[in-house]
């Protein structure tokens, strides 16, 4: 702020705030500016196949901010992080409103641990196309389960996605969620599978870069090498 550190963060695809209150409470014009330094292959990070001197099977390295950066206003009291957790087998979403409080960020509190009697009371409804389907009100910090009776299910073929709007004292946020499930099963045949939403769902995950070189899995395959391996 106007060539000051008013904050830093270290690491990668990990959100972050920074509280500039302080230096904003003179009521003047500042200059606020978020600037990234990415190391790439001069540090002990993990960088893929990226490179600052590219050549040979090293990519040109690529850096910045990939996420939407903002300037915002909230009360003192705030939705510092919303967890959501769908619960397809039980019909029910889990929502759990972290709460901010001036400039601070606290730890985050193991929902297991008792809450203090005064916490603010947070109010979450999910929506359906704009219809309220579910309603739940509790203190903030404790996760709230919402019945969703024969929920849509989120699915390639249908990303249907369910509306959420959460309410703190005078904060008010927006979000969504798919109603689904992830895991790993045994199909008929006693293979284990990737499933979602309790069924077999193909993953389509081989890259298409010399996978297999006898196979037509290469990335240029020549008959000679599809007719060897499907003898």
């Amino acid at each position: 702020m106007d060539g000051e550190v008013v904050g830093e963060h270290s690491g990668g695809y990990l959100p972050f705030t920074i509280d500039v209150t302080a230096p904003l409470g003179d009521g003047a014009e500042h200059e606020l500016v978020v600037d990234v330094v990415d190391p790439s292959d001069t540090s002990y990070h993990s960088r893929g196949k990226q490179a600052l001197r590219r050549g040979g099977i090293w990519y040109t390295a690529q850096s910045g901010i990939w996420q939407t950066v903002w300037l915002e206003r909230v009360p003192v009291v705030h939705v510092r992080e919303l967890r959501v957790r769908p619960l397809l087998d039980e019909e029910q979403v889990e929502v759990l409103v972290e709460v901010g409080a001036g400039g601070s960020e606290p730890e985050p509190v193991p929902s297991d641990r008792p809450r203090p009697a005064d916490a603010p009371q947070a109010t979450v409804v999910v929506l359906d196309a704009g219809r309220e389907v579910a309603r739940a009100t509790g203190p903030a910090g404790r996760p709230m389960r919402l019945p969703l009776p024969g929920p849509h299910r989120w699915h390639p073929d249908d990303p249907f996605l369910y509306d959420l709007e959460v309410r703190l004292g005078e904060d008010r946020v927006e979000s969504y969620f798919g109603m689904r499930s992830v895991g790993v099963a045994a199909d008929a045949h006693g293979r284990p599978r990737l499933m979602l939403n309790g069924e077999p769902i193909l993953h389509a995950a081989v890259l298409d870069q010399g996978y297999w070189p006898k196979a037509c899995t290469r990335r240029h395959p020549t008959r000679r090498s599809c007719t060897t391996s499907s003898r």
